[in-house]
């Protein structure tokens, strides 16, 4: 603390002594006067980390304050003298270098002002920036034996003649930095460890800290940090942690905890946010000087600073509400799948709130419900009573995000469909509700929720019109627009050559003319009529008679100036859906299927002039050639005219041509009987006028053919039984079956007994019948037909033959009967056996054995069929009986051992056998 020369006045520590007892010294000047230094620091036992004290070696043991020195007794605490003379000084430069008592306080302190004279009396307070050496002498003060390096640390950081050694001019002062003293070697190694330990712990203190959620009301505290003023990780300093909304697992709100301990994990109190407080003190970044007047300054440690800090908000849930907006496609076809798409979320919006818990989000089920209106109905807090109930369907949702309910029901009709979401909480499993709010319902015709399925009116339609008067218009939609935004759109009519282009181009063509200009008016989005406009039939005509093979095209195109909420916008010139091709009609025709044996042709006139009458010819042909696609230009060599009708037609549409009757007769003699095919095709022709030109339309075309397949006939007879058995026959017609005015076809059955064997080994001979169908079962169309039942008393192994004809009026006005199909003898599917009770009847029929036998004769419900214009169809007479006559006594044979069988006597002579 003090330093003398080594010649001293000995009355000078009597001197003292006295001052001291007095409560005050004072220190003489001149050449054997004490010179005062260094510093005091006030003790504390704060200590701000856990990093203990720097131990002061052996060597370094402390010295009380000799009673040799000036300094007043008692003011000296734990230090040691070391020799500092100065350059070219002499005497003895003993310095107490250590703590000492401060006179403010009374507690201990480092004074840091060599050379100035040492005085016990309080001083002036303040501060000095000096943040690391608060730190050294908060830590280390306990530690008496680091007072010695402490005292040092105060002399380097604060005493201004620490790095300027006296230069000889005036009074000397002592050098402690560059001393000699061996004892410094060891204090200035402990106090360079204690300064660097001191550095990294500066303050003030600041803090961070996170917190993560396990689940919805569980939670840790992440990245806890406390940092000094150079941001070095601070550990071991005590602070309070402070929950919101939560509590500490095993304890309160609100615990004590060490910087770089792990905390214990905390649970919700209630939904909402969570969050923890940090708060503690740590070092200042200032000592505590205090200013002498006339003496040494002393400097304290110990000064503090406190500091807190607190963690972001995170959601903690207890209970949340599912919600959910939806999208439900806007267009759909019958008997398709009616899907809603929710897009499920919580009542906050956030996905956060979704319940977490037993490791994965809480399932939600939720319903969905569709309603059918005819008419579109309009949005509504509920469903309205006119919506009727159509479907339900229901979905579960894990999190946040879409799911797709899907109807138990599929569409069925054209109207409109309205999908309903809800949520209701008593439909959820029991163990899980208690996690739900409450229940949730979307209203009736949200955004997005209506389903269309369109009606289906049957149209043509183009891009404009010409009416009755000669006014062309464009029919404009407009998308894309702003709501209730009115626009001016300028539409220009021109008339071209120039085939329209797909996709239109950005240039008219080069021989483009105007026709005209007008401006409609629109408000939004939506179709528009724009003004007519007269269409210039003269210039029509002059660009056709120019090139007759260029069609003359009037086509719109549209602008839209720019406004200050739309953007300007240009259309295309010649696109498909703006032209409209004038002054060459055509003729589309799509031949009808038959009905009721009559035939029309139906005829879509495009490319008339409006309002302009014609007379369109359609001729009918019979052929045994195929339709061609595309058509060919001539006639096939075997056609043969059947009708011609004219229709008057008049501007553009669809129109029918009257019926032409069906050929019947020469179709089933000319075509069928000789195994060909028969096609009824449509050709047409256009005569040309004085404003429109002739067109021929082409032969063969395939919309203009109606095939005519000569009917097939496939049968099934009952199952075998047990006699006494009912049977009957169905039959599968194909084909298209004749059918109009005086024209029947009907199926007739007849039913042969084969013998009483009931295996394989019967042999099938069609010659006596032994059912025949009493009444004729008519044949409108193709599909199925039964014959009559009747019933099996006797065992035995059966078959029927069918037989399809067709009873018409000829050319010349007489009855005929055309045989179209008959049945033969012995098919497979077409027996059945009868069999007696004691022999259970077999699923399979018969595989019989078919003797060569002549046909049956065909059975139409007379004797004998009619002969003649069927002739192609049938055995002739003469053909029967040879073929009779070549199996000769064989079928004889058989038939008297039918009628055997049949317990019957064979009465009939040989020649009635054979016919």
């Amino acid at each position: 603390m003090s330093t003398r020369p080594s010649e001293r006045d000995p009355g000078e520590f009597s001197r003292n002594d006295a001052l001291a007892k007095a409560g005050s010294r004072r220190i003489s000047a001149g050449p054997g006067a004490a010179k005062r230094t260094g510093a005091l620091a006030l003790a504390t036992t704060i200590a701000f980390s856990g990093v203990g004290a720097v131990a002061v070696p052996a060597l370094l043991a402390v010295a009380s304050a000799p009673a040799a020195h000036a300094d007043e007794p008692g003011t000296r605490l734990h230090g040691v003298l070391v020799q500092v003379p100065p350059a070219g000084a002499f005497g003895d430069w003993g310095m107490w270098l250590g703590s000492t008592l401060v006179p403010n306080t009374n507690g201990s302190g480092y004074c840091f002002e060599m050379g100035e004279d040492a005085r016990f009396i309080p001083g002036v307070e303040g501060t000095a920036a000096i943040d690391w050496l608060n730190v050294a002498i908060t830590d280390n003060q306990a530690d008496v034996s680091t007072h010695p390096a402490l005292s040092y640390l105060v002399h380097e950081a604060a005493d201004p003649r620490f790095n300027t050694p006296w230069n000889g001019v005036g009074a000397p002062y002592p050098n402690l930095r560059d001393s000699t003293d061996p004892q410094l070697v060891a204090i200035r190694a402990q106090a360079a460890q204690i300064k660097a330990a001191a550095l990294g712990k500066t303050g003030p203190y600041t803090g961070s800290a996170a917190l993560a959620m396990s689940d919805n009301i569980h939670g840790t505290v992440t990245n806890l940090s406390l940092k000094s003023s150079t941001g070095i990780q601070v550990n071991g300093v005590p602070m309070t942690a402070t929950l919101t909304n939560a509590v500490w697992d095993g304890f309160g709100a609100s615990i004590t905890v060490k910087s770089g301990e792990t905390l214990p994990a905390f649970t919700a109190a209630g939904t909402g946010p969570v969050s923890v407080a940090f708060e503690g003190t740590g070092p200042a970044g200032t000592v505590t000087t205090y200013t002498i007047d006339g003496g040494q300054d002393v400097l304290t440690g110990g000064a503090t600073a406190p500091f807190s800090f607190r963690s972001a908000d995170v959601q903690a849930v207890l209970d949340f509400q599912p919600v959910a907006t939806s999208t439900a496609p806007v267009y759909l076809e019958e008997d398709k799948a009616l899907t809603d798409v929710l897009h499920v979320s919580t009542s906050t919006g956030n996905a956060n709130d979704w319940v977490f818990a037993d490791g994965h989000n809480v399932p939600v089920v939720l319903d969905v419900d569709w309603y059918y209106s005819p008419v579109e109905l309009a949005p509504s807090a509920a469903v309205p009573a006119t919506a009727v109930k159509y479907a339900s369907g229901t979905v579960t949702a894990s999190g946040v995000g879409d799911v797709t309910a899907t109807a138990a029901k599929k569409t069925d009709k054209p109207g409109f469909y309205y999908p309903v979401a809800s949520f209701k909480k008593a439909n959820q499993p029991e163990a899980l509700q208690k996690y739900f709010t409450g229940d949730w319902a979307a209203g009736f015709n949200d955004p997005g929720e209506q389903t269309i399925v369109k009606y289906q009116p049957q149209v043509s339609t183009k891009a404009s019109e010409i009416d009755a008067d000669g006014m062309i218009h464009d029919i404009i939609t407009v998308t894309g627009n702003q709501d209730g935004k009115e626009l001016d759109v300028v539409t220009d009519l021109t008339l071209t050559s120039a085939a329209p282009v797909k996709g239109g181009v950005d240039e008219a063509p080069a021989d483009a003319k105007t026709i005209g200009t007008v401006t409609t008016k629109v408000t939004g989005n939506g179709v528009f009529h724009s003004p007519g406009v007269k269409v210039p039939w003269e210039l029509v005509e002059a660009k056709q008679d120019k090139d007759p093979t260029k069609p003359a095209n009037l086509y719109f195109s549209e602008k839209i100036a720019a406004t200050p909420t739309t953007k300007a916008w240009d259309g295309k010139e010649l696109l498909p859906d703006e032209t409209v091709s004038v002054g060459v009609p055509k003729a589309i025709t799509k031949a009808s299927v038959i009905e009721n044996g009559k035939v029309h042709d139906v005829i879509e006139v495009t490319g008339n002039l409006p309002g302009k009458e014609l007379m369109v010819s359609s001729d009918l042909f019979l052929t045994s050639a195929a339709p061609v696609k595309g058509g060919t230009d001539k006639a096939p060599v075997d056609a043969k005219l059947i009708g011609s009708v004219t229709t008057k037609v008049t501007g553009n549409g669809t129109f029918n041509t009257p019926s032409v009757d069906v050929p019947w007769e020469p179709i089933m003699n000319g075509k069928w009987a000789k195994d060909a095919a028969a096609n009824l095709y449509w050709s047409e022709k256009i005569a040309p006028t004085d404003s429109t030109k002739g067109w021929d339309g082409k032969e063969l075309l395939p919309n203009e053919t109606v095939p005519v397949e000569k009917p097939a006939v496939s049968t099934q007879a009952s199952a075998n039984g047990t006699v006494p058995v009912t049977v009957t026959d169905k039959a599968t017609v194909t084909g298209t079956v004749p059918t109009g005015e005086g024209v029947s076809t009907s199926l007739w059955w007849k039913l042969y007994k084969f013998g009483d064997d009931t295996t394989d080994s019967v042999q099938a001979v069609c010659q006596n019948d032994f059912w025949a169908s009493k009444a004729a079962v008519d044949v409108t169309k193709a599909g199925d037909y039964t014959s009559e039942e009747t019933t099996l008393t006797d065992k035995g192994t059966y078959g029927y033959i069918e037989t399809l004809v067709t009873k018409y009026t000829d050319s010349t006005g007489n009855a005929k009967t055309a045989v179209l199909h008959q049945g033969k003898c012995g098919e497979k599917e077409e027996s059945v056996v009868g069999y007696p009770k004691d022999i259970p009847p077999a699923p399979e029929k018969p595989q019989l054995q078919v003797p060569d036998q002549p046909a049956p004769v065909a059975y139409t419900g007379e004797v004998t069929a009619q002969q003649g214009i069927n002739a192609p169809l049938l055995f002739g007479g003469a053909a029967v009986l040879v073929a009779m006559l070549a199996i000769g006594g064989g079928v004889y044979v058989q038939r008297r051992k039918a009628a055997a069988m049949n317990g019957a006597e064979d009465t009939t002579s040989g020649a009635g056998d054979l016919l």
